[in-house]
Parts: structure tokens; sequence; C-alpha cells
């Protein structure tokens, strides 16, 4: 188990209002007034794709008694692995991803080189909505600007910059 990747989840997960069960299990298991997540970080691919089914497996029949049926239509497994797969590794896990019987999959690949942007990118689903009806109109550019610093896109904050003086976009580059 990638103990650092199941830390990035729950730095992520944790704050947008879930509460940590503790389980015996090697994993994270979730809960929140909506869903169930069960969350699991492998170093491999290879170890995810053949593990995925007895997580799934274990999540099902450990939430069989504990969830109304409202909840059991709000399950997810969170699937991690923390090497970038190649792109016969990234049809399957694809493939898995896809796969909506018993619960909902989000496939996280590489979380070990992710950003925390980046892996609430993936882990949407799971995260609350912003509050609309703000006072204040939302400042797409600011919001675009804040993710290339965040991510240490300089070449995006290049483009940025022309943008907001009205100068050529592609004359920094």
């Amino acid at each position: 188990m990638n103990q650092e990747g199941l830390d990035q989840l729950r730095s992520v997960l944790l704050p947008a209002g879930y509460a940590e069960i503790d389980e015996a299990r090697p994993g994270l298991l979730l809960e929140n007034l909506e869903r169930v997540v069960w969350a699991v970080a492998y170093h491999g691919v290879d170890d995810l794709l053949g593990s995925w089914q007895d997580e799934q497996a274990w999540l099902v029949d450990s939430t069989r008694d504990r969830l109304s049926p409202a909840k059991t239509w709000e399950l997810y497994i969170v699937l991690a692995c923390g090497v970038e797969p190649d792109e016969p590794e990234r049809r399957l896990l694809e493939g898995v991803r896809a796969d909506t019987s018993f619960s909902r999959k989000l496939v996280v690949p590489a979380i070990d080189r992710l950003t925390p942007a980046r892996l609430a990118h993936y882990l949407a689903p799971l995260l609350p909505l912003p509050e609309a009806g703000t006072a204040e109109p939302v400042d797409a550019l600011a919001l675009i600007e804040a993710a290339a610093e965040q991510e240490g896109n300089r070449d995006a904050l290049v483009v940025l910059s022309a943008f907001r003086e009205n100068r050529p976009l592609f004359e920094g580059l």
C-alpha cells in the first residue's frame, strides 16, 4: 500500500467534510452525509488492476447492513497508483473507471506526482460545490492564474499576463 498516496487523499477529503472511519483493512474509509468513500493507493498499476475487484467486494460487503438504501447509490472507490501508466495500462484503468457496477470508481494515476490542485481535479465528484450567490462575480482569469501559479506553469502565466495587458499572447514565450 502506498501510504504517501493515502496521506494525499486524506489531505483533500478530510477538509471537504468527510469523517474518517477506522478499519483494520489498509486503506481509507470516509463518510459524509451524502456518500461513503473507500480509498486505496498502490505503488504500481498492476497492483491496482489486480486488486480493485477485491476492494469493491469488501466495500459492498462491509457497508451492506450499515447504509440506508439511498446511500447505497453513493458508494465510491478511489483507486490510486503511484506511477504514470503507459497507454495500454491507461486503457485498462479507463475500463475500471467506467465500470459502475456496485460502486462508482475514481482512478487517480501517478498520485505521487500530482499537485494538490490536480488531485482535487480527480476527486471533484467527491468535493462540495462552491456556494452560489456571492456578492462579487468570480474573476475567471484570476482563478486560471491561481491554478497556473500553483502548478508552476510559467508559460501559462506569461500568456495570461499578455492577455491582461492587451499584448500579443505568444510574444513572451
